[in-house]
């Protein structure tokens, strides 16, 4: 990204609004989010992302700006919920040839059978829903509504 580690730590830390292009699989269900609150700024803080349907609450686990964050789900109430649980999520900022990498990395839990079936499927929707955060950070960060 074309921006200091430090202005897309503060677009991740906190969202007001989560702007992006919804992909085809967020158009048919996949959750989409809209915002992030933050109530405290150090590790027990909570988290709570909101999305069209239903939220995920969070715990910071590891606070480290502008470098590492790292969340616990602690609670969560959005569509999939009989057969995915969300366990953990992070995100990792550096800088590499003057511009700063972002890595968002989420763990969630399937209970799908067969496993092998379901976890492109799964890793799919995992990646669709960290593009779609990638490109509300640029988006914030570049002044976009």
């Amino acid at each position: 990204m074309e921006a200091s580690p430090d202005e897309v730590w503060k677009s991740i830390k906190t969202m007001d609004r989560v702007n992006a292009h919804k992909g085809f699989l967020m158009r048919i269900g996949l959750p989409v989010p809209v915002s992030c609150k933050l109530d405290k700024e150090a590790v027990g803080g909570t988290r709570t992302c909101y999305f069209e349907s239903g939220y995920i609450e969070e715990r910071v686990t590891e606070w480290e700006p502008p470098r590492s964050m790292k969340l616990e789900i602690t609670s969560w109430d959005v569509p999939g919920r009989p057969w995915l649980d969300f366990k953990d999520a992070s995100y990792e900022l550096h800088q590499e040839n003057g511009r700063t990498v972002m890595t968002r990395t989420s763990t969630i839990v399937s209970r799908l059978l067969p496993a092998w079936y379901w976890r492109r499927l799964e890793k799919i929707g995992v990646e669709t829903e960290h593009e779609y955060l990638f490109e509300a950070v640029k988006n914030r960060i570049n002044g976009v509504k």
